[in-house]
């Protein structure tokens, strides 16, 4: 076992410490990427790199790691996508690779970690859909949530998945234009766009209850009760400092089963009566 309390990177040297069984790194402000060299320590049964500032893609060597029950990478800035040699882990228990900036599909190969019983994934940017072993699992402590987004190539709001074009934006249209707001909609009629310049600017500030209630209740007269959700955000780069949120999600209604949503409509609360 070797314990390094030290800032820094993680030097490359530790990779002929072949005889080390746990390596705990955590906590300890390192920047930089895991060094490939740590792929040698083929005893290691804990692998502890988590609340640092590492960087970089995941080593496609840590998949030599075959003794290691635990590996915990999360609270990270790593990026790409995650390795398929990391189903060679078959002693696994616990992965952690929640809160960094992991992309792309997750690799078939992780549903050969039969001995899993903690995986996190949360707080990535996986692509959909979810592998099919995932969506069966039966994993005690399994965390994916805000771990998975459809892409936009063309940027429209429709995913790809199920855009008829995902090279072409899908045209906006007008629906209407109003002294203090207007609102257009996506040809797809998946998007809406609620747009009020006088809103934007106090909402720096926060808007009050009755400011989003009237904001809603301005869609009225355009559309149908048919939205899933309704989400009130400033359009800015960053929420202003003092903010305590930066965006409002509102349930709507779900008719969809096996979602994991109970089947529910609350659109006659929003006082639409059939028109929102």
């Amino acid at each position: 076992m070797i314990i390094i309390p030290s800032a820094g990177s993680i030097p490359a040297e530790l990779g002929n410490l072949t005889k080390l069984t746990g390596l705990y790194l955590y906590s300890n402000s390192l920047s930089g990427s895991i060094p490939a060299e740590l792929g040698n320590l083929t005893n290691l049964t804990g692998l502890y790199l988590y609340n640092n500032s590492l960087s970089g893609s995941i080593p496609t060597q840590l998949g030599n790691l075959t003794n290691l029950t635990i590996l915990l990478l999360n609270n990270n800035t790593l990026s790409g996508s995650i390795p398929a040699e990391l189903g060679n882990l078959t002693n696994l228990t616990s992965l952690w690779l929640n809160r960094n900036s992991l992309s792309g599909s997750i690799p078939a190969e992780l549903g050969n970690l039969t001995n899993l019983t903690d995986l996190y994934l949360s707080y990535n940017a996986f692509s959909l859909p979810k592998p099919s072993w995932l969506e069966n699992s039966t994993i005690e402590n399994l965390f994916i949530y805000n771990a998975f987004f459809a892409t936009d190539a063309d940027k429209d709001g429709i995913d790809d998945d199920i855009d008829s074009d995902p090279s072409y934006a899908s045209q906006i249209n007008l629906v209407t234009n109003q002294e203090d707001y207007s609102v257009s909609i996506l040809g797809s009629g998946r998007v809406v766009n609620w747009v009020s310049p006088s809103r934007f600017e106090r909402g720096k500030a926060g808007l009050s209850f009755t400011e989003r209630e009237s904001l809603i209740f301005s869609l009225y007269s355009y559309f149908y009760d048919e939205f899933d959700s309704i989400n009130i955000a400033l359009n800015l780069e960053a929420p202003p400092e003092d903010s305590k949120f930066s965006a409002r999600h509102v349930q709507v209604s779900n008719s969809v089963r096996g979602i994991g949503e109970r089947i529910f409509d609350n659109s006659g609360s929003f006082g639409s009566q059939g028109m929102l």
